[in-house]
């Protein structure tokens, strides 16, 4: 997982349609695509972060 001052590089999958896509992880927890390519078009509640990959 990289890791910089402002966020980290992460791995979330949805729980719907379970993608699995590289998120951007704020320090105040919020979660965002790296890609606009590479997310899914589910609600965002139901994206996890996969700890181990």
């Amino acid at each position: 997982m990289e890791v910089t001052e402002e966020r980290q590089k992460g791995v979330a999958i949805c729980g719907r349609c379970r993608r699995v896509y590289s998120v951007w992880i704020r320090p105040d927890g919020r979660v965002y695509p790296i890609s606009s390519h590479n997310g899914c078009s589910c609600d965002e509640r139901n994206r996890r972060i996969v700890d181990d990959v």
